[in-house]
């Protein structure tokens, strides 16, 4: 929501602002993923701490993205897009990172498990989670979003605010989960139509970027005024946000992309090697970011 005070960069660092609810389950996914992590150690090999890193700095990166400055001067798009990389892009490539159901499954209890791998083998998982699904929902979003009048409603709608974030949070969480190759899950994707959908991927930033490029006029639904009261030029922060869309936006398809092809790599010399010594491997089951 707007406030009422002109913008710094030291203001966005220190306007933190507590929301209860996002807060909690943070906290709450933080705690549980550590006890798993604690149960795991104490029966099997320790856990890759590697995973435990990623996992926390998934929810650092969300507790940054809820609670500090950028979501009390969201109505800055500039701020806006910012929070929107890291909801939807950079939390949800750590959290998936971090293999929690993979941890999950290992921790569970003999009754446990079942229910675990029932909720993922159920008709509404597979479909949600199908690759087409995560990578339509990822790259369509960002256009019905930010060329709609949908982002104007959410800096005036506390209710569609929030949805918008699970959106992009959730687009995030299935876009990234089949293509990272790092946690259970339905979907085995190939490394080469992994790389493929990062790559087709990455041609929506540039197209909604340029589609605000314009200036404000190009951001429906949003007035200038909310932003000229925090002085800020409306112009140069719709360029300014479009900018970040484009160019971080795609600096994380490219590295991801960059990952994808090295495990492509590793996948075929494990392969050729395990070949030799006349043994075989699954299809691409090398995770983007696993460790040799």
């Amino acid at each position: 929501m707007p406030v009422a005070t002109a913008v710094t960069p030291l203001r966005v660092a220190t306007s933190w602002a507590v929301d209860p609810v996002s807060l909690a389950l943070i906290v709450v996914a933080g705690v549980v993923y550590v006890v798993g992590v604690a149960r795991h150690d104490a029966r099997r090999p320790r856990w890759s701490r590697w995973r435990t890193t990623a996992f926390l700095s998934g929810l650092v990166v969300l507790l940054i993205a809820t609670q500090s400055g950028l979501a009390t001067y969201e109505v800055v798009f500039t701020l806006h897009v910012l929070q929107h990389l890291l909801i939807g892009m950079l939390a949800p490539l750590l959290l998936i990172l971090g293999a929690p159901i993979t941890l999950a499954l290992r921790v569970a209890s003999p009754r446990g498990r079942p229910s675990i791998v029932g909720a993922l083998r159920h008709p509404v998982t597979r479909v949600a989670t199908h690759p087409l699904v995560g990578w339509s929902l990822f790259a369509g979003s960002m256009a019905v979003v930010y060329l709609t009048p949908v982002y104007g409603a959410s800096v005036n709608s506390a209710a569609i605010h929030v949805w918008l974030h699970a959106h992009f949070f959730g687009a995030g969480i299935l876009f990234f989960w089949p293509l990272l190759g790092a946690d259970a899950a339905m979907f085995r994707v190939a490394h080469p139509l992994r790389l493929l959908m990062v790559l087709v991927a990455l041609p929506f930033h540039a197209f909604v970027a340029v589609a605000l490029l314009g200036g404000p006029e190009g951001l429906a639904g949003v007035s200038p005024a909310q932003v000229r009261a925090l002085g800020i030029d409306p112009a140069s922060d719709v360029r300014t946000g479009a900018g970040l869309l484009w160019a971080l936006g795609d600096l994380v398809a490219v590295a991801l992309a960059g990952a994808i092809a090295v495990s492509w790599m590793r996948t075929t010399e494990r392969r050729a090697f395990l070949a030799e010594r006349g043994e075989t491997i699954a299809r691409d089951e090398t995770p983007v970011g696993a460790r040799r």
